[in-house]
């Protein structure tokens, strides 16, 4: 049986549903999955009339549960990170901003489909650099098909479809469906030819797919008469199947070209390069300048909140852009409502300044941007930035490091914190707080530095941004 094949959630497909979900963990951001969280959903999907559980002994069936969460999970608008939290991804807090007004709520939902990754951490593809869903609506904009696919075209050819680097690999994937349409006369007699009970897999794999977009409007599907019958190893009866033609919404048509040409099929997925959590949460709270603007997102809130991370992240992995790095980080400290942060930089200079006023203590900040992991640590350097400026530590902001540049800080007043932690800890904490006009302070993350010089504080701020964001389950 053949495995290398695209993976998307099955047994669930309902739109209600899906946003059913994604409210509740909207109420519940870092929730645990093991505080019951299962049953708690489909008390809450039962109590919207829209879902009746299977109930046995008074608990209702976790699988089911378990498939509802996999789907907002798995397209991006909630994640699940080592520790078992669920929090909602950049895309859900827009998702649910403008649920109720459709073009928005889809240009985002679009968005987050085209952020879409195999390999991906909930559906394992080792073998797999690319993001399908890019495919998908590039084909679907592609003259040369008449801007259409169908289900058994995706089934049968795409699904198998491992990369696509270059114009020239897509342009043999459309001249691949175009020969296919032309030789598929007998298309009950093509499907027999290749693995029947795989293709019968994926084509009910893909309609799954395409009844969710069919459901939010982005797509057009129109059922053939030409059904027919295949019969699968794995299955008693024969499964009817029933081709569809799918059409991009003339509504999203123009959007999906926009972002196709900023946001290209071509670019290699993210790869985890650290702590799981941090490919994680890179993956599902990127969200691109472009989407926001579609939107009209105006909100400074949103446009600050949810920019300042994606950015800290991707400079920080590029060690041409290091001087804007060093300006990020600099944003990212002055969103701290008592800390003043100002960038420095050159010869013998930290990279950034900063001033945490309650406490009248000035800290270092300095950036390292790297492809590679952080090798090693000069901590005499930072020492003299610290004496030259009267700075209590220095933080070191990077996206990873080998073993011994920790060695190289034990004993010292610096700390590390990766760029993706960092990022996080902007995307999901003061995201949060500002959103609820609470109150924003650094004083807990300074006091845990004072605390912890000479580590990797990251594993503790990911605990504090989880255990800080976690909501008592009577509030939904």
């Amino acid at each position: 049986m053949n495995k290398d094949v695209w993976l998307f959630p099955q047994n669930s497909c309902n739109i209600k549903q899906f946003f059913i979900t994604l409210n509740v963990f909207g109420k519940l951001n870092g929730i645990s999955r093991n505080e019951n969280v299962q049953q708690l959903l489909m008390e809450q999907h039962s109590k919207m009339g829209v879902y009746n559980p299977y109930v046995k002994k008074n608990y209702y069936d976790f699988s089911s549960a378990n498939h509802k969460i996999d789907e907002p999970r798995f397209y991006g608008a909630i994640y699940e990170t080592a520790n078992r939290k669920i929090h909602v991804s950049s895309y859900g807090e827009l998702l649910l901003k403008y649920e109720n007004e459709e073009v928005k709520r889809n240009k985002v939902f679009i968005g987050m489909l085209f952020n879409i990754q195999f390999d991906n951490p909930y559906k394992k593809m080792k073998d797999f650099d690319i993001y399908p869903l890019r495919l998908i609506f590039k084909l679907l904009t592609d003259k040369r098909l008449d801007c259409k696919l169908t289900n058994i075209e995706v089934s049968e050819i795409l699904y198998y479809v491992k990369t696509v680097k270059n114009n020239k690999q897509y342009d043999d994937i459309v001249n691949r469906i175009i020969k296919f349409r032309n030789d598929s006369t007998q298309i009950e007699t093509k499907m027999l030819i290749s693995d029947v009970t795989q293709f019968i897999k994926n084509y009910v794999s893909c309609n799954y797919l395409f009844n969710i977009l069919f459901s939010l409007n982005i797509i057009i599907q129109e059922k053939e008469k030409n059904r027919f019958l295949l019969q699968s190893k794995v299955r008693k009866n024969p499964t009817v199947i029933t081709p569809r033609i799918i059409e991009l919404s003339s509504n999203y048509f123009d959007f999906v070209n926009k972002y196709l040409s900023q946001i290209t099929l071509y670019e290699k997925i993210k790869k985890p390069c650290g702590l799981r959590s941090d490919w994680i949460r890179d993956i599902y709270n990127s969200v691109p300048e472009l989407l926001l603007q579609e939107i009209g997102e105006s909100e400074d809130i949103y446009t600050k909140y949810l920019q300042i991370p994606k950015l800290l992240v991707e400079t920080s992995t590029d060690s041409s852009k290091w001087s804007k790095f060093e300006q990020y980080i600099t944003k990212s400290f002055n969103l701290f409502e008592d800390v003043n942060a100002e960038t420095i930089g050159g010869p013998g200079q930290p990279d950034s300044l900063c001033h945490y006023l309650k406490d009248d203590i000035v800290f270092c900040a300095d950036g390292k941007s790297t492809h590679k992991k952080l090798s090693s640590i000069n901590d005499g350097r930072l020492k003299q930035h610290r004496t030259l400026y009267n700075a209590k530590y220095t933080i070191i902001v990077t996206p990873g490091y080998v073993p011994s540049a920790v060695e190289d800080i034990k004993g010292t007043n610096t700390c590390i914190i990766t760029s993706y932690c960092f990022a996080d800890l902007i995307t999901k904490y003061i995201f949060k707080l500002y959103r609820n006009h609470e109150e924003c302070s650094y004083e807990i993350f300074n006091n845990l530095i004072l605390n912890n010089l000479g580590t990797d504080l990251s594993e503790k701020i990911y605990s504090i941004i989880d255990d800080r964001l976690g909501i008592a389950m009577d509030n939904l």
